[in-house]
């Protein structure tokens, strides 16, 4: 498995983490304090990318993403 796969992995456990804590480490395994993240609905710096997860996960209950799969293809 190559680094690229190993770092997605880690952004998807963090995205599909079900609590504050489990999702705080997991954006602190995956992330680094310099990192950035914007979309239209987030604009964060570092492990504050953990809130901003934490938000979506509220606003889409039950919501997961597709972690058996690798970026562009389908699986």
């Amino acid at each position: 498995m190559s680094q690229y796969d190993v770092a997605v992995g880690r952004y998807f456990t963090a995205r599909n983490a079900t609590d504050d804590q489990e999702r705080a480490a997991a954006v602190a395994a995956a992330w680094t304090e310099d990192g950035s993240y914007t979309d239209p609905l987030a604009d964060v710096t570092g492990l504050d990318l953990a809130a901003a997860i934490g938000g979506r996960a509220a606003a889409v209950p039950g919501f997961r993403v597709p972690g058996g799969r690798r970026c562009g293809r389908a699986s």
